[in-house]
């Protein structure tokens, strides 16, 4: 799904778009640009994801469980 989005959109986008414009200045411009464009987007929204994750009460319930049954194994000497 993500390379026909990254072929007709975001290298066009980086290479003779509005984002050699918008974000070229600072980014570059090019198709290894565009290519990189969408690894930091898949960063950001991964990032973005995982932060709204630990708002969640499935996530709360899960930490509390953990750190109230989590029992530290003994260290044994060799």
């Amino acid at each position: 799904m993500i390379g026909p989005l990254a072929q007709f959109f975001f290298i066009p986008f980086m290479t003779t778009g509005a984002g050699v414009a918008l974000i070229g200045d600072w980014f570059g411009t090019g198709a290894d640009r565009g290519i990189a464009l969408v690894f930091i987007l898949a960063g950001i929204i991964g990032l973005l994801v995982t932060l709204l994750a630990f708002t969640t009460k499935s996530y709360r319930l899960l930490s509390k469980y953990y750190t109230e049954n989590h029992v530290e194994k003994p260290e044994v000497a060799a």
